[in-house]
């Protein structure tokens, strides 16, 4: 598999939480959370398996999902539903 499959957004970032809510809805990412040592939890954005499959056919998708692009992400997955 090509690239690292997880990215980071801006806390004032709404419209990129919204969007990859809706990538989540159709299967394209997944929240992940996990529990820190110091009792905090890190959450993190992760491609699923549907979305890897996608993502390592387009190299489009791979720079712009490294980028942190969210907007121009779903719209470029958009064509691919």
């Amino acid at each position: 598999m090509a690239g690292d499959y997880s990215t980071w957004f801006n806390e004032d970032g709404s419209e990129s939480r919204a969007l990859l809510y809706k990538l989540e809805n159709i299967g394209i990412v997944k929240l992940y959370s996990e529990k820190e040592k110091d009792g905090f939890y890190s959450h993190k954005w992760e491609l699923t398996k549907k979305g890897k499959e996608i993502v390592d056919k387009d190299k489009l998708l791979q720079e712009l999902w490294k980028q942190g692009n969210i907007l121009k992400f779903y719209n470029q997955i958009l064509n691919y539903e």
